[in-house]
């Protein structure tokens, strides 16, 4: 049941999937400790209470998805839930519990949500939710920057990289098949992916990351779910682990595919353009020369286009 549906009676039953956005333990004016908690889905979200003495499950934690059962109850005419039972609950619809919370960029989750939505080869959407139904990627693929010092060093980042990519490699393969336009736009999502396994929040990188590429993290990340994918079409898992992989392999500097070439250029675009956004946010208007990190960038003086000609 989603929380649009939940039934405006008091006292109805109700029980369905949600995301726990916030949680917070409280202390009744009778002395009694309880959980204080507010519940989500992409339909909208709404306060639920769990009372020691009514509620039998897990511990409600911030981020997590239950299963709950409860009844709905009305205070000061607004709905609220009364939890008696829940239980740690397997995503098996990652679009539904995708709320705008969970990233800290404004129209983050509605623009990554819409790639997901939008695509229309089936195997290929199937694949792509199968990865971001495992929220041990999804929750730091929508959080971190992609990078610490250089492109899109923000929380966020990552996720705002990854669907630029997709919206160039969508412009660039726009003559292709749909289905191999898609293929593309998938490889250009995930082509990041191995930075959850590299990287901490707040741009700190782990271990792994130090001494790992997180190119082949990403592989690493991906291969449950390309197994898979090759049992529905073994050639589009072959072409999407050449697409993440063409360049780093040193046996050729041009791709077999094409569509290889519009994946690797879109990185470079969008990677290119922040931080060339970067290296001129703070500097004088007459500096058309600037460095940064390491990268030297050249701003035309162009001229304006005059309005109203």
């Amino acid at each position: 049941m989603r929380i649009e549906d939940l039934p405006n009676i008091n006292g109805a039953n109700f029980s369905g999937t949600f995301r726990v956005l916030s949680t917070h333990k409280r202390t009744a004016k009778s002395g009694t400790d309880f959980v204080h908690a507010e519940l989500a889905d992409t339909s909208g979200s709404i306060r639920a209470y769990a009372w020691p003495e009514r509620y039998q499950g897990p511990e409600l934690e911030e981020r997590a998805v239950v299963s709950v059962a409860g009844v709905v109850k009305m205070l000061h005419g607004n709905q609220i839930l009364d939890l008696y039972q829940g239980e740690a609950a397997i995503i098996e619809d990652p679009l539904h519990l995708l709320t705008a919370g969970l990233c800290p960029v404004i129209d983050g989750v509605d623009r990554f949500r819409c790639v997901l939505n939008g695509l229309s080869t089936q195997y290929l959407k199937q694949f792509a939710l199968q990865v971001f139904a495992d929220d041990s990627i999804t929750l730091p693929f929508l959080t971190l920057p992609a990078s610490r010092n250089h492109h899109h060093s923000f929380p966020g980042g990552l996720l705002c990289h990854s669907l630029e990519c997709v919206d160039l490699v969508a412009g660039l393969a726009i003559t292709m098949s749909q289905e191999r336009r898609e293929l593309g736009m998938v490889a250009a999502l995930l082509h990041d992916i191995g930075k959850v396994s590299a990287h901490h929040h707040k741009a700190k990188t782990k271990l792994v990351g130090a001494i790992l590429h997180h190119d082949a993290l990403t592989l690493e990340i991906l291969a449950p779910h390309l197994l898979h994918l090759d049992s529905i079409s073994s050639d589009s898992a072959v072409a999407l682990r050449y697409l993440l992989t063409w360049d780093k392999t040193g046996y050729s500097r041009r791709p077999l595919m094409v569509l290889a070439e519009a994946v690797a250029a879109a990185d470079r675009i969008s990677s290119g353009a922040n931080a060339e956004k970067q290296a001129f946010s703070e500097s004088e208007p007459w500096r058309r020369l600037q460095s940064w990190h390491g990268s030297r960038y050249w701003l035309p003086n162009l001229p304006e286009i005059l309005k109203g000609t």
